[in-house]
């Protein structure tokens, strides 16, 4: 039986799981592992495991399972704090793990090779800081606080029973005004002491008197990493080095530990082909779930940035915002799972009673378009528009980026085209859910100063993306030509 030799470079999760699940399907193959620090050498806090990962794991390796949920802490709920009030997600299960103790359970490289593989980065325009405190977290926390120099926005879950993970967020314009803006570039395996201090102040009611600790913790904005090819030759890439999951999607640890088993299926299912078209196979069959997620990890990621646009909303509305954020959770699926979200949502977008709420049962879909709205000029008796008149302008939409500087133009010409008479700026653009979703983001960027109306596909599939659009504060009004 031919002993082939894995070699891995960088001791990350995705590497150091391929690693072990190839060592232990082929105890007579040579697997090494490279890694430039100790074993007890990481950055960062706890990782996030999903249910889902958690089954994927047992599938691959059920005694790794068992130790993984052993040292994992759990928790069921996620809410949001907002100065206006508090709000929980139920049914939020999911939990976290220190990232030592998962290298350690399991076991960073810098390690690229651009130009064979195509690698493209792409940087937010937020940026954002991990750190952690000995502080006790219930359930899952988003909250924002508005300091004296503007918003920071905290994502903090617990890791334990005496520690949290928080991941703090903030603009350019944000650091800049606390004079932390020049701090990003702190030295190598440095902490950003001074912001640790100020976002402790900051968030003080949040950790009870304790302090926000650093491990490499450093202002900077998230990088998107993308490639055209995960496989040159012999050689393979996991994780983080084929692509990036933006943190606000909660799915990093999963994407780079499910990406390290389907490499170890591939490689074990035959040793008789040529390695190449082995890791043809797997990229094949991989790449397509990893780039529809990054799709979706761009909306939340564009959701995140732009989160100081609908913090003064009621707080059911940016929660349900949050949810249906990338598309894969719609006030369907909340019927069954947060109910009671679902009502405090509806009632809070219509200004309804319960009972008004409960007698549309299953047509919400159709009764949120007919509800009245106040729009950024007027009081309109419905949301739902059949036909548009005369004084109608339309732009064309084509990104979900509705806050970036592509944008500008865009706004700018809506608010000359209302600035000559227009009544309504139409959202147009092509006839599918993405762009649909595209179209909603630019509604909310609009419907606080402008008149838009976001114009919706013919039939029934697209009418429920853009009621959870109007609930959740999207936009104010919609056409539909087939309204009748």
């Amino acid at each position: 039986m031919t002993a082939r030799r894995v070699h891995m470079l960088g001791g990350g999760l995705a590497d150091l799981f391929a690693a072990r699940l190839l060592a232990l399907r082929r105890p007579h193959w040579h697997v090494c592992v490279h890694e430039r620090r100790p074993s007890a050498a990481t950055f960062g806090f706890a990782v996030g495991l999903t249910g889902g990962l958690l089954s994927s794991l047992r599938d691959a390796g059920p005694a790794r399972h068992q130790a993984l949920s052993r040292a994992t802490h759990t928790f069921s709920t996620s809410g949001f704090r907002l100065p206006q009030g508090n709000i929980t997600l139920a049914r939020f299960h999911t939990g976290a793990i220190s990232r030592t103790w998962l290298l350690r359970l399991l076991l960073n490289s810098g390690t690229r090779l651009p130009q064979e593989f195509g690698a493209e980065v792409s940087l937010g325009r937020v940026n954002f800081l991990v750190c952690g405190a000995i502080a006790r977290l219930d359930v899952r926390v988003f909250t924002p606080v508005r300091t004296r120099d503007r918003v920071c926005l905290a994502h903090a879950y617990a890791d334990g029973d005496t520690r949290s993970t928080f991941v703090i967020e903030a603009s350019t314009e944000t650091l800049g005004r606390t004079g932390l803006g020049d701090r990003r570039r702190a030295g190598n395996g440095e902490s950003d002491d001074e912001a640790l201090t100020y976002l402790s102040e900051a968030f003080e009611p949040l950790l009870g008197g304790s302090s926000l600790t650093g491990n490499r913790s450093r202002w900077g904005p998230f990088r998107t990493m993308r490639c055209a090819r995960w496989h040159h030759g012999k050689v393979v890439l996991l994780g983080d080095a084929a692509a990036t999951i933006h943190p606000s999607l909660a799915t990093g640890t999963e994407i780079a530990m499910e990406s390290a088993i389907a490499p170890a299926d591939a490689l074990t299912a035959t040793e008789r082909e040529p390695v190449a078209m082995t890791l043809e196979r797997f990229e094949a069959s991989r790449r397509p779930e990893v780039e529809r997620l990054q799709e979706r990890i761009v909306r939340s990621q564009l959701w995140w940035e732009s989160f100081e646009a609908r913090q003064h909303l009621a707080p059911a509305l940016p929660a349900l915002s949050y949810l249906t954020r990338d598309g894969a959770v719609s006030l369907d699926d909340l019927r069954p799972s947060d109910p009671e979200l679902k009502s405090r949502a509806h009632r809070a977008f219509a200004g309804a009673q319960p009972d008004e709420v409960e007698a549309a049962g299953p047509g919400l879909t159709r009764w949120v378009p007919r509800q009245p709205a106040d729009t950024a000029r007027r009081r309109d008796p419905a949301r739902l528009r059949d036909s548009t008149g005369a004084d109608t302008a339309t732009l064309e939409i084509h990104s979900g980026d509705a806050w970036g500087p592509e944008a500008e133009a865009l706004v700018d010409r809506a608010r000359t085209s209302v600035h000559r008479g227009a009544g309504n700026i139409r959202l147009t653009g092509a006839d599918s859910r993405g762009a649909l979703r595209d179209r909603l983001a630019f509604g909310e960027r609009l419907r606080e100063e402008l008149p838009a109306l976001v114009e919706v596909p013919p039939g029934i599939r697209y009418l429920r993306p853009a009621a959870d659009g109007i609930v959740a504060g999207r936009t104010d009004l919609v056409h539909l030509p087939d309204a009748s």
